[in-house]
Formats: structure tokens, C-alpha cells, sequence
């Protein structure tokens, strides 16, 4: 299940950043055209919308070719582990191979003749390899920063603290005490990455955000819209589903099975940037205290996910034909808060 949700999710972002490639080529090339850099050359591409064509189509096809080749290379284990500025050097390698297949064969396929001759088409694509090569280095950088935390950092969203309503979730690894003291460290370290690679692929495919890892487990985040209180949930049930299927393949690897428990929680937070050296965008507020308590009550009532009434309470709102039963837990004190909350488990 965990393999169809990463597809799409890889799809949905390749489509994404070779659609925007293709329109910031193809405006471009448009520019160009009409500030008459390419003045002479009318009676071969007379048209605007065909030169504007030709730039969407080297933006589009350049990195689709780059990203394909770049996934397959990447699928042998001794190129992983080559480090990030072996990496960029290997995608600048990939970027010149696509942008020479492409101009091969749009050249062949439409000015055969000229081909050699015409540097039009040459420049359309060192333009765009450029493009590409931007995108790929802000892909790199958004491995470490997050897609969400790069572009609100980029554009200066939360400079200054402000106040949003969201849910948060907190998923941790059960056992992870144990499994350290019994596996090798390294074994350990990659048990750690597989349990949440699959956390958060569910989360991502969902519309979440990784907000923090903490060594055996996350917290991500949703804006607290009307729709994200089901994919909240939807996400924590295609966690504890991804782990029940990998079960016996997982205890077979590590000689023991992986459980997690989840707490779930929604209400205002303080989301601003951290930092001067290294910037960060941190959430701050009672919140976030209450669902990291939430989710450590599951232990207790031995329960894979708890969350507050208040979650539920929207979470009902939001499917009001839909039976949501949950089995509710009354009076219970959560660490570091003075008033004891009613939790409820959802079945």
C-alpha cells in the first residue's frame, strides 16, 4: 500500500515541477520573441505561440528526462550514498545528456535541415536547462527544509509570529527503548528510518506537514481546515494499516514486529522563524504540549491512537452522515496540565 501512495506522491510532484518548468520556459522564450532577440528568424517560427510552444515543451520534457534518468541511477545503493555535492555534479551531467536528447530531437524531427545551422533552438534549451538546473538544486535544499518550511521561509510568511489554528499529530515507536539496547546501532538507525518513511508518506499523501523528527517518531501538522480533519484521520489509519501489512516482513528484518501510538489534538499555535544561522520554522503553544500528552496516554489505556473531544467534535462536524463511534475515556490527567481532559479512541 505504502509503494502505490509513494508513486503518486512522486508523480503528482515530477507533474508539478515539470508543468512549472515548462510555463517559466515557455515565458521565457515568449519574452524573448517579443523584445525581438530572435529578430531575423520570422520566416521560420513566425509565431509567437509556436516559439512559446517550443520553450513549454523543452521546459516539460528536459526535466522529466533528468528526473527519470535521475531516479533510476539513484535506485543502485552505491550512488545513494554519495554525498549532496556529488549529487548536484551528477544532475548537472543528467540536465547537459537531456537538454542535448531533446534539441536532437525536436532538430530532426522539425529543422533537419538547419538543425546545425539555426542556434535558436540551442539557446531555448540552455535557457531552459538553467530553469531545470534551479529546480533540481531547490529540490535538494527542500529535502532538509521541507517543501512547506522552504517556501515560507523563501517568502518571509512567518518573519513574524502569528497565531493559526491547526491539528497536530504526534507518532511514536513503540518499544524503541528495547530495540536499541538489543539491535546493533546501525540495524537500529535503519529500522528507525523505515518506520517513518512510511509515516511520513501517509502524512505527505494526506496533505500534511513533517513539522519535527524526534528520534523515534514525528509530529506533523495540517491548517485546521473543515477537510484535514479526515485526512488527519485517514492519515494515522493508513499508518497502522502500512504497519499491520508489513508485519511479518518487518519482524522478519529486525526479529521483531513495529507498533506505533498516535495522539491527535487541534487549536490555536504560534508558528514563526527560529534562528539566524540556520533558519527554521518552529510552533509554539499549549497545542502542541497537549497532543505530545495525548499520545503518550495510549500506553496507558493500551490504544494505537487517542484524541481530544475537541478533535472529535470537528472531525463529526465535518462528515455529519458518518458513523464514527469511539470508545471515550473520562477524567484522565495528562502530564504538565492542571485539569483532567476527556480522550476519546476512535474505532
Amino acid at each position: 500500500m505504502i509503494g502505490r501512495k509513494v508513486l503518486r506522491n512522486n508523480v503528482r510532484s515530477i507533474l508539478r515541477y515539470c508543468l512549472t518548468s515548462g510555463l517559466i520556459s515557455s515565458l521565457l522564450t515568449g519574452a524573448l520573441f517579443l523584445a525581438g532577440m530572435i529578430r531575423g528568424r520570422g520566416r521560420v517560427l513566425p509565431d509567437l505561440a509556436m516559439f512559446a510552444g517550443i520553450g513549454f515543451l523543452f521546459g516539460f520534457l528536459i526535466p522529466l528526462l533528468v528526473q527519470l534518468l535521475f531516479d533510476i541511477i539513484l535506485a543502485q545503493r552505491r550512488v545513494r550514498r554519495l554525498p549532496y555535492l556529488s549529487r548536484i555534479g551528477l544532475l548537472v551531467l543528467l540536465i547537459a545528456v537531456a537538454m542535448l536528447a531533446v534539441y536532437l530531437g525536436f532538430g530532426l524531427l522539425l529543422f533537419r535541415r538547419a538543425m546545425w545551422s539555426f542556434g535558436m533552438l540551442g539557446f531555448v534549451g540552455l535557457m531552459t536547462a538553467v530553469v531545470a538546473m534551479a529546480g533540481s538544486l531547490h529540490n535538494s535544499i527542500t529535502e532538509f527544509l521541507g517543501t512547506a518550511f522552504f517556501r515560507d521561509i523563501i517568502s518571509g510568511k512567518y518573519y513574524t509570529a502569528r497565531e493559526e489554528r491547526v491539528i497536530i499529530l504526534f507518532v511514536d515507536l513503540s518499544g524503541s527503548t528495547s530495540f536499541a539496547e538489543t539491535l546493533p546501532a546501525a540495524w537500529f538507525f535503519q529500522l528507525l528510518n523505515d518506520f517513518l518513511y512510511i509515516v511520513e508518506q501517509s502524512v505527505h499523501y494526506h496533505g500534511g506537514t513533517v513539522y519535527k523528527y524526534l528520534g523515534d517518531g514525528l509530529i506533523a501538522y495540517w491548517p485546521a481546515a473543515p477537510a484535514n480533519y479526515a485526512k488527519s484521520r485517514e492519515a494515522v489509519r493508513d499508518i497502522l494499516a502500512e504497519l499491520a501489512e508489513q508485519r511479518e516482513a518487518l519482524a522478519t528484518k529486525y526479529w521483531r514486529t513495529l507498533e506505533c501510538t498516535a495522539g491527535l489534538h487541534c487549536g490555536p499555535v504560534l508558528i514563526g522563524e527560529l534562528g539566524t544561522m540556520r533558519k527554521e520554522i518552529g510552533l509554539w503553544g499549549d497545542t502542541v504540549n497537549t497532543a505530545q500528552r495525548i499520545q503518550s496516554a495510549c500506553r496507558t489505556y493500551g490504544v494505537p491512537l487517542l484524541c481530544s473531544l475537541e478533535y472529535l467534535a470537528r472531525l463529526r462536524e465535518t462528515q455529519p452522515g458518518a458513523a464514527m463511534p469511539a470508545k471515550l475515556f473520562e477524567n484522565v490527567a495528562l502530564r504538565g496540565k492542571q485539569k483532567p481532559m476527556t480522550l476519546a479512541a476512535p474505532e
